[in-house]
């Protein structure tokens, strides 16, 4: 702060109108401030100026002359009125050097300053001890409003990280927003790259890319209406790591817009419309390369009525989608078509004893599972810092797609269109809070999926990619966490979660992580330790260990340097993921050992 206050002088200093030689301070008043008036024009100020040095010496003398025959002239002439004025030059000196004493200061509020950035986490991006670290206060969209009436302060912010590693590492984000007055908006790019998994060879199949854009505007009138309108564009490409003697990367791009707007003029009830479309496509590269798409749109209209603590919901939504298997030579292969409908009501109440109450019913229909009634119940208390826990039970109807299961299963392969699933789940959570610094939460739920996306094995035509069914299938999976900060400066959080009843060789039995801060007082530096160890039904490696540290030079401007698998290299071959699942595949490697230095800048 002090380095921004010295900065606003500096600048008042070398910007003010005040002459340099009036600038001086109240110590140095004297012969040096009578120099200092004189050059600044001080000539100007006297009312009888003097016309030269020579000319004040006459007069004197020609005083002292007059003074020795005194007598003589009062007894002869008495003058009516003194002949000579002195110049009042030498008692008006002090005023004058005192008129400019102080170098004025700017009034409050001048210059502004920006006094927040905003850090906003994006998808896959900073590790959470960095991101930790960096936050910054958020500004309410009240303050920034009014900071945007008042005219002087700015509601744009901007937000950058850029940084380089090993495996020819490059990585490149920027978000500028804008809070406050409307329109609001928010407009992000992102690119990451690696290349070279396990210390091998730029270009030998052994790489990852992914690219994003996406924003956001909204606008709202005087409690009259709302409007939000979002658009987004990602491509994420794998190569296929020489497991295809045809095939060389496979390219996801996700393309999606989203419209929404409420109307608030009839209140208590308030109406909204919403559509959204949703493009997902894949693209296997070779010499024939193999392409294939998914198109989505879905329409939904709701409106809700609150009574105090008690709101009531009505929506209805229809959904179509068209699915174009993968086929060669640049065109579409057969293509499916899936439609889908449905409407529900919903009840939201606050209950004694601080009890919330959320409950659900509906009719949908597909064309595959035909009608289903769906509902929930979820019920939760919050007692302050001490006790919160929720109990949540129903059936509901699950919309798959490929632009979700692509995200988290790159590998795997179109199987022509996905259905719907219908899912029965229970289950309930905790948290317990002992004292400040101690902190349990646990849960268990419990899914019974009558059409899970389960890989299964190598999918034809040799492109490397997997295959997969929509199967039964039921998981208990409980959950553990304990977090510990003994101080401000210090967090430790260790967890474990289980994955039991039915289980897949791609999807891990049990999962441990380790989450460490330290950070000094003031948050100028600090680092983190983060770990987790996947324990598969046919293999164990080694854990994923990770470590990081960060300095903050300014406020706003930070570097960190981390290091992500520093265990890797004790794997035979490096770290691999769905290996000895089919007899003779090897399984695709992960990244292994790396290093990034970033640069992260929040204005």
């Amino acid at each position: 702060m002090m380095s921004h206050v010295r900065l606003v002088l500096s600048r008042v200093l070398t910007n003010s109108k005040v002459p340099a030689k009036t600038a001086f301070s109240r110590t140095k008043l004297g012969q040096e401030a009578i120099e200092n008036v004189v050059l600044a024009g001080g000539q100007s100020l006297c009312r009888h100026p003097v016309r030269s040095l020579s000319a004040k010496w006459s007069l004197v003398a020609g005083l002292l002359v007059l003074g020795a025959g005194a007598p003589l002239w009062a007894q002869s002439v008495e003058p009516s009125e003194p002949g000579i004025v002195l110049p009042p030059v030498l008692l008006k000196i002090q005023d004058v050097s005192q008129a400019k004493i102080d170098t004025p200061l700017p009034k409050a509020g001048e210059p502004t300053l920006p006094s927040a950035g905003v850090t906003l986490p994006k998808e896959g991006g900073l590790p959470t001890e960095v991101a930790a670290a960096y936050a910054v206060p958020v500004p309410t969209e009240a303050g920034a409003s009014a900071a945007g009436a008042k005219g002087p302060q700015s509601s744009f912010f901007s937000e950058g990280e850029i940084g380089v590693g090993s495996m020819n590492h490059i990585i490149g984000d920027v978000t500028l927003y804008k809070l406050g007055a409307d329109p609001r908006f928010r407009i992000h790019f992102a690119h990451d790259q690696l290349d070279g998994y396990g210390f091998r060879p730029a270009g030998a199949g052994y790489f990852n890319r992914s690219d994003a854009i996406e924003g956001s505007l909204s606008s709202s009138g005087e409690g009259l209406y709302s409007l939000d309108l979002g658009a987004s564009y990602a491509e994420k490409q794998n190569g296929l790591q020489q497991l295809s003697s045809t095939f060389n990367s496979v390219t996801h791009r996700f393309v999606a817009g989203n419209l929404g707007a409420q109307y608030l003029r009839l209140k208590p009830v308030t109406l909204d419309a919403s559509f959204a479309a949703a493009s997902t496509s894949v693209t296997v590269a070779g010499p024939q390369p193999l392409g294939g798409n998914e198109i989505d749109l879905n329409p939904k209209l709701g409106a809700s009525v609150q009574f105090g603590g008690v709101q009531l919901g009505l929506s209805g939504f229809y959904g179509l989608g068209r699915t174009a298997a993968l086929a060669s030579g640049g065109g579409l292969g057969p293509t499916t078509q899936t439609q889908r409908a449905g409407g529900s009501l919903s009840l939201r109440a606050e209950l004694p004893l601080s009890l919330t109450l959320k409950a659900s019913a509906g009719l949908h229909w597909d064309d595959f599972n035909g009608l289903i009634v769906p509902f929930s119940v979820d019920l939760s208390g919050d007692y302050g810092d001490t006790v919160s826990f929720s109990l949540h039970g129903g059936q509901r109807v699950k919309t798959l797609s490929y632009a979700g299961v692509w995200r988290e299963l790159p590998f795997l392969s179109e199987e022509g269109a996905l259905h719907g699933s219908i899912e029965r789940y229970g289950g309930a959570s905790t948290q317990l809070h002992f004292g400040r610094s101690l902190a349990f939460d646990g849960g268990l739920e419990y899914t019974d999926d009558t059409a899970a996306v389960v890989p299964t094995t190598l999918a034809g035509g040799g492109t490397g990619l997997f295959a997969f069914s929509q199967v039964p299938f039921i998981a208990l999976s409980p959950s553990a966490g304990l977090s510990w900060s003994p101080t401000e400066s210090f967090t430790l959080r260790v967890g474990w979660k289980g994955f039991f009843l039915n289980t897949s060789p791609f999807f891990p039995s049990s999962t441990f992580t380790l989450n460490a801060e330290l950070a000094n007082p003031s948050t100028r530096y600090g680092g983190g330790l983060t770990g987790r160890w996947d324990l598969y039904p046919n293999g164990v490696q080694l854990p994923d260990m990770g470590l990081s540290g960060f300095v903050r030079v300014s406020e706003g401007v930070m570097f960190t340097l981390s290091g992500d698998d520093l265990l890797s290299p004790l794997i035979p071959g490096g770290r691999t993921l769905w290996s000895n699942i089919v007899s003779g595949f090897p399984g695709y490697y992960d990244p292994g050992l790396r290093v990034t230095l970033a640069t992260h800048i929040s204005l």
